[in-house]
């Protein structure tokens, strides 16, 4: 393999440990099966891995490094690496975004944010000149 082709093999398998770590510790994915699979393991050891995206990135990194390092004395600096790089990934990329639902009340319009004349305490009920 040569160096080019390693390289790019690692950039590919450190993203991609990075996605489903990221995805298991993070999201609960289609139809909720992700956050049912952390519910389901909750108070075991692989519940407390899936609470961490380092712990989960330790154990994915493990087959990625198989298809990236092609000698036996590649694949333990290869594995750890690419732990490492989806953990650097992680730590870059801030605080996960949360998106929930928020359901509207029956009868509360939903322009909340805009005043409405009633709620103008300067004008008092008077038209301003």
């Amino acid at each position: 393999m040569s160096p080019t082709e390693f390289s790019i093999n690692f950039v590919l398998a450190a993203l991609a440990v990075w996605r489903v770590a990221h995805m298991l510790v993070h999201e609960d994915g289609p139809r909720r099966l992700i956050a049912q699979l952390r519910a389901l393991a909750a108070g075991t050891e692989i519940g407390r891995a899936l609470d961490c995206v380092g712990c989960m990135s330790l154990w994915l990194a493990l087959p990625a490094s198989v298809w990236v390092s092609r000698r036996l004395s590649e694949f333990i600096p290869t594995w750890l690496a690419l732990s490492g790089a989806a953990f650097l990934f992680e730590r870059i990329g801030g605080e996960p975004l949360i998106v929930e639902h928020v359901t509207q009340a029956e009868g509360v319009p939903d322009d909340e944010l805009l005043r409405t004349e009633a709620d103008d305490p300067g004008r008092n009920g008077q038209n301003a000149a």
